[in-house]
């Protein structure tokens, strides 16, 4: 009996141990670190003025540089189909417990705990310091924001451009942070909100904790043998780029071509940013559909006269884990191509 009743004891622990972790592993895949697309609250924050740097602002009416060079790479697709896709939660997610590893189990808990919020709320809370800094830094005047982030930081658009390094902005915004110490609520909330920071500028450790999305990955095997058009569409900054396809070459090798902000110096959801696709639209009359997994980017794709899918999210049997839907996706491509 006593055997039991320490096998039994051993095995709660263990399920207890578990569900923490499972906890954890959703949160912190969903809402902590989002492929450079961290998300933020509502709420409003108020900070002190912080000296302001000289960032670009979002720039009206600029033409497209590159459209000529682009069409010229990307033929004419063979079944008048182009999908193009967004890289983020669609075809490459975090290793969530590699960044948990990273930022240590404690130190997640102790945040929790400081901030006195479920852990649920803990990515959130992070991400929202994290862009409101940003803004403050690159001296823009929007204070409040919601979850899709309509409005990206001057600072990272410079960055996301190719006009200044991940290195020189990380060194900017870490020095300004310490600077400004009383904007956070804790030396725990400054440092960790330091090292998402640290973390996204710097290109290798970002890439490092992207892992490939495999049903993805056979999706777009499935549609390149339908000889349609695959375009890759995201905003980031060369290095990172580069190191993605290094890192992923059997992902890359299957795009007939990539179209990304710091080539085009226009960011996504940006008007200007779309100057391509909407030229290619007029030119050769291609059903153009954008995949998408932020609303923000979906809608900006539907105001432009684009078609566009958002992508929706399925669980495992027991609802823990989530993953793009690509079952349903074909589904909404083959609806969008019928009314074409």
């Amino acid at each position: 009996m006593a055997k039991r009743t320490r096998w039994l004891s051993i095995v709660y622990s263990l399920l207890a141990v578990t569900s923490i972790l499972l906890v954890l592993y959703i949160v912190f895949s969903k809402n902590l670190f989002d492929s450079q697309q961290l998300y933020i609250s509502n709420a409003p924050v108020f900070l002190p003025a912080f000296e302001k740097i000289s960032f670009s602002k979002k720039t009206e009416n600029k033409p497209h540089a590159i459209t000529g060079v682009i069409s010229n790479v990307i033929p004419r697709s063979k079944t008048g189909v182009v999908l193009v896709f967004e890289l983020n939660a669609i075809l490459l997610d975090v290793d969530t417990k590699k960044m948990i590893q990273e930022i240590g189990f404690s130190r997640i808990m102790a945040y929790a705990r400081s901030k006195n919020i479920g852990f649920s709320s803990v990515g959130a809370e992070l991400s929202r310091m994290v862009y409101v800094i940003l803004h403050k830094i690159s001296g823009d005047l929007v204070q409040e924001y919601d979850q899709v982030c309509d409005h990206i930081p001057a600072c990272l658009r410079d960055w996301q451009t190719g006009k200044q390094s991940g290195s020189e902005l990380k060194k900017i915004v870490l020095q300004k942070t310490e600077e400004h110490a009383e904007c956070f609520a804790s030396t725990l909330e400054k440092d960790m909100v330091s090292m998402l920071i640290s973390h996204m500028l710097t290109p290798e450790s970002f890439v490092s904790s992207l892992k490939i999305v495999r049903s993805g990955l056979e999706a777009l095997k499935r549609y390149k043998n339908k000889n349609h058009t695959i375009i890759a569409f995201f905003n980031s900054d060369p290095i990172t780029v580069a190191l993605l396809k290094e890192k992923f070459p059997e992902l890359f090798s299957l795009f007939d071509g990539i179209i990304v902000s710091s080539d085009t110096h226009q960011v996504k959801p940006d008007k200007e940013a779309y100057a391509f696709f909407i030229d290619r639209k007029k030119e050769y009359g291609e059903t153009i559909i954008f995949i998408e997994a932020e609303k923000n980017y979906y809608e900006a794709a539907l105001s432009y006269g684009l078609e566009a899918i958002l992508i929706t999210q399925k669980s495992d049997f027991l609802g823990l884990n989530f993953y793009p839907d690509f079952t349903a996706l074909d589904k909404k491509i083959t609806e969008i191509l019928l009314r074409s």
